[in-house]
């Protein structure tokens, strides 16, 4: 609990400053999306806390590396997006070429893509409709 005092003002921040500072932009941020967004994420985080912690106690583990390609065009979205992987525990976001993401997992035999388009469908929310095709 004590890294989301510092982790939600910071991707929120950061996303704000990314978003202000390119130029051209006219479209704002959806509010309802932003709102929808901080609900998920605090959820999420929450739940997959308490499971990082269960998993730590009984070292109910299958790490992994997985290749994941995301839907997103918008460069701020997806740096949102990377950002918000890697704030939730059991995941984090390695590497990213292009729109392509190398995400390290505690459990690989847990829906971590499904989990994904969630969190992608969220930002979408907040940019408007970025995505490239369909799920």
């Amino acid at each position: 609990m004590d890294s989301w005092a510092v982790g939600i003002p910071a991707v929120i921040g950061a996303t704000f400053a990314s978003y202000r500072l390119r130029a051209g932009r006219s479209s704002p941020w959806n509010a309802k999306g932003v709102l929808a967004l901080a609900g998920f994420f605090v959820l999420e985080s929450l739940r997959a806390g308490v499971d990082v912690a269960r998993r730590a106690i009984t070292l109910n583990i299958a790490p992994q590396i997985i290749e994941y390609e995301s839907c997103l065009e918008n460069e701020t979205a997806l740096t949102l997006f990377c950002g918000t992987v890697s704030l939730l525990p059991g995941t984090l976001t390695t590497e990213m070429r292009n729109r392509t993401l190398m995400i390290h997992t505690l459990d690989s035999r847990q829906p971590v893509r499904e989990e994904l388009r969630k969190l992608e469908h969220h930002i979408d929310a907040i940019f408007g409709p970025q995505r490239q095709g369909t799920d």
